[in-house]
């Protein structure tokens, strides 16, 4: 397989940029990044913590005590799951709500700034290529996968992260 580092390299950046938007909307609103993805995770279903966890690729540690920052600072709560009263489930106050709402719309902005400045054709092709990268990435088939021959640039991946 050959290296194409031009295409990494833009990925990278891309990734970085992305980050970045989510960081600085995240400030915005008076939260670190933590908090913005743990109420973007927290709002998009009711998870435990060993979900949370997870889906935000935490350690559990690190995530008790981002979960007690927010919950100090009113985003989220811990409530007891109905089927079993041994689990807690978090769940996003009505000002976490808010708070996730809010930045959302500022990530969403920000970044339709940004694409404003593609054609409509890169946007579609966009819209079909990044979920295909996120899938492949969520299948981990590539985990798997040997390396490739180190034939790159080092020059280039330097330039890349």
């Amino acid at each position: 397989m050959r290296i194409d580092m031009e295409l990494t390299s833009a990925i990278v950046r891309t990734a970085f940029l992305v980050v970045d938007l989510h960081a600085s909307a995240a400030r915005r609103h008076g939260m670190s990044a933590q908090q913005a993805q743990l109420l973007c995770v927290v709002g998009s279903c009711l998870p435990t913590m060993g979900e949370a966890g997870s889906l935000m690729r935490i350690e559990k540690s690190s995530l008790s005590g981002l979960v007690q920052r927010a919950e100090l600072a009113g985003l989220v709560e811990r409530e007891r799951d109905g089927g079993d009263g041994r689990t807690q489930r978090l769940k996003l106050t009505a000002h976490g709500n808010v708070c996730a709402k809010a930045f959302k719309a500022a990530v969403v902005h920000d970044l339709c700034q940004i694409l404003e400045t593609l054609s409509e054709d890169d946007k579609t092709s966009l819209s079909t290529i990044l979920p295909q990268i996120v899938a492949a990435r969520d299948t981990r088939q590539w985990a798997a996968a040997p390396l490739p021959d180190a034939g790159h640039d080092e020059a280039a991946l330097d330039r890349a992260g």
